[in-house]
């Protein structure tokens, strides 16, 4: 019996496999599919304090706020709040209304922090903010050791890190703060990284020099200290250049 050239070749397309333009019209569908599922919700600053208030009482479960947090939001507080004095000591006048702006922000960290504190664990709950200063870290580091990681440590079961819910597609974004009062202070909390980050690689080669330290470790510490300042520095362009660039702001 003969069979046609098209019954063939339909014989050598596998099943359920769409060729030509039905498959590009595929593709397109499910990438406008998947834009659809995916929504994002900008998260207002005004929502800070409401969403700490309603996380803290949780009990089923108990929602636990990482250590991580806690100095995280401590460091924000202190560096906001300490680079507005940086700015007076300047003589740098500041726009009223940047400056309304810019406490606002402030007493909303203050109030997110009080309000996640009991949730907080013990060392971050009872201690008093007070973020690392270059001296402070020069002097940890000055007492570090070099040992092999012991059994416990190395069988030790990975830290879980926090996941998104697996039925919640929603991307949540920051509300944009994006004022030239926002570059400065961004700008400025570049600045200080990149000095502690220039100190620790100048603290690691001067070890190397004085036999305290490995080629190696010292070539890695610097490999990393730089793509770490790369890596804020790109987490800053887009605001900086809002404003006219680095150099500029």
């Amino acid at each position: 019996m003969a069979i046609s050239h098209s019954q063939t070749r339909l014989r050598q397309v596998p099943p359920g496999r769409l060729e030509g333009n039905a498959r590009e019209k595929a593709k397109q569908k499910a990438a406008e599919s998947n834009q659809e599922t995916c929504q994002k919700y900008t998260v207002a600053i005004k929502d800070f304090v409401p969403m700490a208030e309603h996380i803290a009482p949780q009990t089923k479960p108990r929602i636990q706020v990482p250590g991580s947090f806690a100095t995280t939001i401590d460091r924000v507080i202190y560096e906001r709040s300490s680079f507005r004095g940086l700015l007076a000591e300047q003589g740098v006048e500041v726009e009223e209304t940047a400056d309304l702006n810019h406490a606002y922000f402030v007493r909303v960290l203050q109030a997110v922090r009080e309000a996640l504190r009991p949730n907080m664990p013990k060392s971050a709950k009872d201690k008093v903010p007070h973020p690392s200063t270059p001296r402070s870290l020069a002097q940890s580091f000055g007492q570090l050791t070099v040992e092999d990681p012991s059994r416990e440590f190395l069988k030790a079961p990975e830290v879980e890190r926090p996941k998104q819910m697996a039925q919640d597609n929603t991307i949540y974004e920051l509300e944009e703060q994006d004022t030239l009062d926002d570059a400065l202070t961004v700008w400025h909390l570049l600045m200080v990284d990149a000095g502690k980050i220039r100190d620790r690689i100048a603290w690691v080669w001067k070890a190397y020099r004085d036999g305290k330290l490995d080629i190696t470790v010292a070539g890695v510490a610097t490999d990393t200290g730089i793509h770490m300042l790369a890596i804020l520095e790109e987490q800053s362009r887009l605001i900086l250049h809002q404003h006219g660039g680095c150099l500029k702001s």
